[in-house]
């Protein structure tokens, strides 16, 4: 099953936190990889690619170049972990919190 296919049938339950990220369980580990574009009023998505490997690869964000006006930066963000990295790493499920309602006012 092709991650594309596997995504469409995951649910919260499915998914682990890994640094503060959701990430999921597949038979390898599955990086997204963005360049930037950073303005000094913004930045903008130059890029970006998903990436399959059977190894482990520390997710970063690193400055490539800086130009006059603006400075490119590349971030890797890992999406899917292998269940023996999960195991190993004792990778917490994922728990959705729920919000509370607000309390309507009466006027």
């Amino acid at each position: 099953m092709k991650y594309s296919e596997q995504r469409k049938t995951i649910s919260d339950s499915d998914l682990y936190i890994f640094n503060n990220e959701k990430v999921e369980l597949y038979s390898s580990f599955i990086y997204e990889i963005c360049i930037y574009n950073i303005y000094k009023w913004g930045s903008s998505l130059y890029g970006y690619k998903i990436l399959n490997s059977k190894n482990y690869i520390q997710p970063k964000k690193s400055i490539i170049k800086k130009y006059k006006d603006y400075t490119k930066m590349i971030e890797i963000s890992i999406l899917a972990v292998t269940v023996d990295f999960a195991k190993e790493n004792k990778l917490e499920k994922f728990v959705k919190k729920h919000e509370k309602a607000k309390k309507s006012s009466k006027a």
